[in-house]
């Protein structure tokens, strides 16, 4: 992606005491949604609610400071920007999400029981970001993790006997794109794979895995793929940030292609495979293909199928 995502302070929240429990049942589909629910307080005096979700539309009434709502839904409008669809005296209005602070619910996503003989089927979502170029190669990031999506597809079919669907690049990320085409083709895993970059001009290297806080298989895969990953490398990890709870960055607002798929009882991952601002893991993305699928693939084959 084109920003850093070295969220270092980002800790799990207090969620885990009874996904333990949980994992001891036996393997549970869910699709049914909602596993996530967040609200908003309002950061400023006289915020703008607006009649749909961006600044063109007219503000047809305002929020007061410290005033809290439930979110209905939200929208990123074309240039980014991110909207809360809220309630107010019966009226559907939107809510800027710079103008708020965000709190999120999040359900515990029941544990899943895999084996070889019964695995899990895996939807990979290669990152569809052609704009981010890589620092060597002449190449760039959509280019290089749709190639690896594929080998890693084959690798977890052939070598382990799992299911696994790849995202199509034509279909968007949001909730209603690959999510709901995962949820659809009953995946039990959404693994979205990415390279990274840093915004902050440091010189970075190492894997990043981002998971759900409420699912302690997704933050096992987390931690399986930034180990696996790292361990394959030419480089160790420099200001890499590790396994880290995708559902604290942005003031809370999360990673969509770990909240959404998770929304849906999906166990989902956003695994950063390396930098490619960096020259030299731009060229070892490249040229090493094989065998950062084959950590892709051992990770999730040892979280799911020991």
């Amino acid at each position: 992606m084109c920003y850093s995502k070295n969220f270092k302070n980002c800790r799990t929240a207090a969620l885990t005491v009874a996904i333990a429990i949980l994992c001891c049942g036996n393997s549970v589909s869910v699709y049914a949604g909602d596993y996530i629910s967040q609200s908003v307080s309002v950061k400023y005096d006289n915020a703008p609610m607006r009649i749909g979700g961006g600044d063109m539309f007219i503000a047809a009434d305002s929020a007061a400071k410290g005033e809290a709502y439930s979110v209905n839904s939200h929208y990123v409008d074309a240039s980014g920007k991110v909207w809360f669809e809220v309630e107010r005296s019966g009226r559907r209005l939107w809510l800027a999400k710079d103008n708020c602070t965000i709190t999120n619910s999040l359900r515990e996503i029941p544990c899943k029981n895999f084996s070889r003989k019964n695995p899990p089927t895996i939807y990979l979502s290669p990152s569809r970001q052609p704009h981010n170029a890589y620092a060597a190669g002449g190449t760039n990031e959509m280019e290089q993790m749709e190639a690896l999506a594929a080998v890693t597809a084959d690798i977890l079919r052939e070598k382990y006997g799992f299911k696994v669907y790849i995202a199509p690049s034509y279909m968007r990320i949001i909730k209603s794109g690959r999510p709901s085409d995962a949820a659809r083709k009953n995946c039990d895993i959404y693994l979205a794979i990415h390279s990274n970059a840093t915004a902050s001009g440091k010189k970075c290297s190492g894997a990043e895995g981002y998971y759900y806080s409420g699912s302690e298989q997704s933050r096992q895969l987390a931690e399986n793929i930034v180990r696996e990953l790292n361990s394959v490398s030419d480089y160790p990890p420099v200001n890499s940030a590790g396994a880290v709870s995708a559902m604290e960055c942005f003031n809370n607002f999360g990673y969509g292609e770990v909240r959404d798929p998770s929304d849906l009882g999906m166990i989902a991952v956003l695994a950063e495979v390396d930098y490619h601002d960096n020259p030299d893991t731009a060229r070892m993305i490249i040229n090493k293909r094989r065998r950062i699928a084959e950590a892709l693939a051992r990770a999730t084959a040892e979280t799911f199928c020991k």
